[in-house]
């Protein structure tokens, strides 16, 4: 699951740097936000001594 979120965000993130290395170039403001990761889910907790 936690790597299938990355896959997804770091495809937004491609996109989104070259939007806005295009709208810099043409001095124009970028009109949508960086994408953010979000809550990813935790690690299984490892046994220990009870």
């Amino acid at each position: 699951w936690n790597m299938a979120c990355r896959e997804a965000y770091y495809e937004a993130m491609c996109l989104w740097k070259g939007e806005s290395n295009l709208t810099k170039q043409e001095q124009r403001w970028m009109w949508w936000a960086k994408p953010k990761l979000g809550k990813l889910e935790s690690q299984a907790l490892k046994p220990g001594p009870v």
